[in-house]
This record gives C-alpha cells, structure tokens and sequence, in this order.
C-alpha cells in the first residue's frame, strides 16, 4: 500500500503531532512564553489526534485508515488556529521566531497527511469499482446459466420431490 519512506513519514508526523504539544509544556521550550486557555484546548486535541494517527498507522485495517487521517485533519487545523490566536492575542509581546517555525510545521505535516488521504481514498474507490465491475460479470453469468441451484436440489432429495427442468 505504502512504501516504507512514506510509511516512516507518516510515523514521523503521528510522533511530531505528539511532541510538539507535549514539548510545551517542559520548562525548557521557549516556543510559547505566554499561552492562552484556547491553546491549551488546542494543544490537548492534537495530542489525542495524533495518538489516534499513530494507532491507525500501525494498527488500524485499510479501510479505517482515511477516516482516521481526516479526524487528524481536522484536530490539527484546531491545534493551528489556536496557535495563530496565541500568536495575535499576545502581539504586544515579543513573538519569537520558534512560533513561526512551529506553525510552519505544522502546515507540512497537513499537507503532506492530506496527500495520504487522497492516496488512500483514490484506492478505496478503485477498490469499490472492481468489486462491482466483478459482482455484474457474475450477474450476467447467473443470467446464462441453465442449471438449477445445489440449494434446490437439496431440498428435493430431503423433501423427494420432483422438479421439472
């Protein structure tokens, strides 16, 4: 399904979307200074998220794999805008370069999970197209044949019954 650099991408992306909310938080990140209640809201949604990623990479059957990526999606996009409203409610202070690094981030770490989900969801709809291109040809077949079921046939020993063809 995936090769093994994009399978480590995505490993890279579940774990930095586990980090850098967890990094925070230590006393020795400068990243965010001052937070805001909302950012902290933000932070603890893609630590969810982001754990959830990571079950569903190593995890979860391929047809579970998408939505898991969109849940992803969205939790992240809440994590940004909380980190560019952090960034306007304090823009009196001194905003340090790390804010932007950050945010910079995590907008690759979207994109390119969104290029997973296309990947993924386009193999899913080829996935559904064969299965009902085979279940027709099978349709038409059934239509052609002329001899009678083995459900039929069963019935008419058990019950001795006799059914004309």
């Amino acid at each position: 399904m995936f090769s093994l650099r994009e399978h480590f991408l995505q490993l890279t992306i579940a774990l930095l979307g586990i980090g850098l909310p967890v990094a925070k938080w230590s006393r020795y990140w400068l990243c965010f200074v001052r937070t805001t209640r909302v950012l902290q809201l933000g932070q603890a949604i893609e630590m969810t998220a982001s754990i959830l990623l990571l079950f569903g990479i190593l995890k979860a059957e391929a047809h579970h794999k998408a939505p898991i990526i969109l849940i992803w999606l969205f939790a992240t996009l809440i994590y940004f805008s909380t980190i560019i409203y952090n960034m306007i409610d304090y823009e009196n202070d001194s905003i340090y370069a790390y804010q932007y690094v950050v945010t910079a981030l995590i907008a690759l770490m979207m994109y390119i999970n969104y290029g997973f989900y296309i990947k993924i969801s386009n193999m899913g709809k080829e996935i559904v197209s064969a299965t009902a291109i085979k279940a027709e040809n099978k349709l038409c077949s059934e239509e052609n044949d002329t001899r009678r079921p083995l459900v039929y046939e069963g019935l008419s020993k058990a019950l001795r019954v006799e059914i004309p063809a």
